[in-house]
């Protein structure tokens, strides 16, 4: 008869999210390993979701400087308000024009350039109303509580305007690197205006190349130096770093900086 004793190492969750559960059979010595998937105990660095763009199940742990493409889920929300008001038939303004009969009453909104819309009201119904200038995330409602008839064109309707929000940014991946904080941040670049990116280390920087306080754009600084020069810096920092795009990009900072006289 089987019985198994099974065991998972290493027992605390590594940073790379897996541990292997190793069983034995005692009774007739046989084995058998499966892996699974785990959330890192401690993690010196980052959390990130190990299937992109799900923010549940078992994570993994990106060190500090590592630069990965991290993936941003959308948020959004959602809400009402509602206010209650009383509407006047035959009122001076320029909102609305409301005309009552004897179970239902018209009401009509003035909007843009003089442009009419009219709905016909009546007690307990709910209606929605538009507005071409406001968002789509937005809806608006109209419950009209009590249709009040009076001699003279002096009625009014009560009425509950209700407004409804939704609203949700798209998700979206971004060139990001673990900062000491524990959190993905953007890698730095150009602003608008051209001005080099501030930074600390090479990592923040996507260039990867961070020196006297800036992130060095290193193409711009190729495109200034004369034509002899960059073919010997692109050649030599090729050789020296024949796979890893970031040590080629250091390497071009290095040789820049050497010939700084030269650009």
């Amino acid at each position: 008869m089987p019985s198994w004793s099974c065991k998972k190492e290493p027992v605390v969750c590594p940073p790379h999210g897996v541990q292997t559960e190793v069983c034995i059979d005692v009774s007739c010595d046989q084995k058998r390993e499966s892996q699974s998937y785990c959330s890192p105990g401690e993690c010196a660095g980052c959390y990130a979701s190990r299937w992109q763009g799900w923010d549940t199940g078992p994570n993994k742990c990106i060190p500090y400087g590592f630069r990965v493409e991290h993936f941003v889920e959308g948020t959004g929300d959602s809400g009402e308000y509602s206010q209650d008001r009383i509407l006047y038939e035959n009122e001076s303004g320029e909102e609305y024009i409301l005309e009552i009969s004897e179970d239902s009453a018209l009401l009509t909104l003035l909007k843009i350039e003089e442009d009419l819309t009219s709905y016909t009201l009546f007690i307990g119904e709910e209606i929605e109303i538009f507005f071409d200038d406001y968002s789509a995330d937005v809806r608006y409602f109209i419950i009209t509580n009590d249709i009040v008839n009076l001699e003279g064109n002096k009625g009014y309707v009560d009425i509950t305007f209700r407004e409804e929000w939704s609203w949700k940014t798209d998700s979206f991946t971004m060139d990001a690197y673990c900062d000491l904080d524990g959190t993905f941040k953007n890698q730095k670049i150009k602003d608008s205006s051209g001005g080099w990116a501030s930074c600390q280390n090479n990592y923040e920087c996507f260039s990867n190349v961070c020196s006297g306080g800036e992130c060095v754009e290193v193409n711009d600084l190729l495109q200034q130096t004369n034509a002899f020069n960059r073919l010997v810096i692109r050649i030599v920092c090729k050789i020296v770093n024949p796979i890893s795009g970031d040590g080629y990009n250091s390497c071009i900072g290095d040789f820049l900086g050497n010939i700084e006289g030269q650009i």
